[in-house]
């Protein structure tokens, strides 16, 4: 093994994998070995992406040998956290080099390999993406490091101050907001930032017409919620009512009796017809006492 290191790290020196790997057809090793060596000089020298290739073509080639399936799998298991953590840590320097892209290209290449290593290298990312002006994408990656880490000090509330702070800048609240459109996240989270950083600027004005924006924004919202509680459980009643008179037809007076209590359950604008009906259902089924109820309940709506 150690002369099958240095020919590698002599090889590689001046070449590629696919290279050494042709130069090695006739060596008296295994081919596991040689695949090995190749692989972990390569990862030693950061050329990790040439070494997961190189690994992969192994793992394709050797997929059929069985004698030695178990040491593989157990070194392809290690390689492959080895060479997600030092994507991360190239990524690392990236950043502080200033490269994004580059660096977001190492993350992004280090979660495909070990979604394991997530949480810290899901929120780097968001910090590049954040550093790109890629707000979308930043509140992605947030998303996936709170719901990883639920009480994570990245969370979309530093995002978004941090767009905030971005569009403010040189725009109007309502520009920012209508750049927002597409975010995945509740429109108060939105608001909130904007007028945060309007008031720490000393854009009081905006910042209060921001707020009134949001206040009646959310109370639409509610109301129109409200409404549409409304007029679907009265919907619903109706289409219950209408069961109810279906199965009296077809004379299944115990679904009749379901169909008319449900409706009954969602407050109909106009019970009367419904307590008159199921009264009528209770006498078919001799239940009295439960049609003097009903019909009792049918007087009082009409002394209203």
């Amino acid at each position: 093994m150690p002369l099958v290191r240095e020919w590698a790290k002599a090889t590689l020196a001046g070449g590629t994998w696919k290279d050494a790997l042709f130069a090695s057809v006739k060596f008296p090793v295994p081919k596991f070995t040689l695949y090995r060596v190749i692989c972990e000089r390569l990862e030693t020298t950061d050329h990790v992406t040439d070494a997961i290739e190189c690994m992969q073509q192994m793992e394709n080639e050797l997929a059929n040998e069985t004698d030695i399936h178990d040491e593989r799998a157990k070194w392809i298991h290690a390689f492959i956290r080895r060479c997600a953590e030092k994507l991360g840590r190239l990524g690392d320097a990236a950043v502080d080099a200033r490269q994004h892209d580059t660096a977001i290209t190492r993350y992004s290449a280090a979660l495909s390999l070990d979604p394991t290593i997530g949480r810290s290298i899901y929120m780097k990312r968001s910090k590049v993406y954040v550093a790109n002006g890629l707000w979308e994408e930043a509140l992605d990656d947030t998303d996936q490091v709170m719901t990883l880490d639920p009480s994570s000090p990245w969370n979309f509330e530093k995002v978004l101050m941090e767009w905030a702070k971005v569009e403010l800048t040189n725009g109007s609240w309502r520009n920012a907001l209508k750049n927002a459109a597409s975010f995945k996240v509740p429109i108060l989270s939105i608001y909130r930032p904007l007028c945060e950083f309007l008031e720490k600027i000393d854009r009081v004005t905006d910042a209060f017409e921001c707020w009134q924006q949001m206040t009646n924004e959310s109370a639409e919202e509610r109301d129109m919620q409200a409404k549409w509680v409304l007029d679907f459980k009265q919907r619903c009643a109706e289409r219950l009512r209408r069961l109810g008179h279906a199965a009296v037809y077809a004379q299944q007076h115990k679904d009749a009796v379901t169909h008319y209590s449900a409706a009954l359950s969602l407050n109909p604008a106009a019970p009367q017809d419904i307590f008159t009906q199921r009264s009528k259902v209770y006498v078919a089924m001799g239940l009295w006492e439960e049609a003097l109820d009903d019909s009792t309940r049918v007087c009082r709506f009409c002394l209203v």
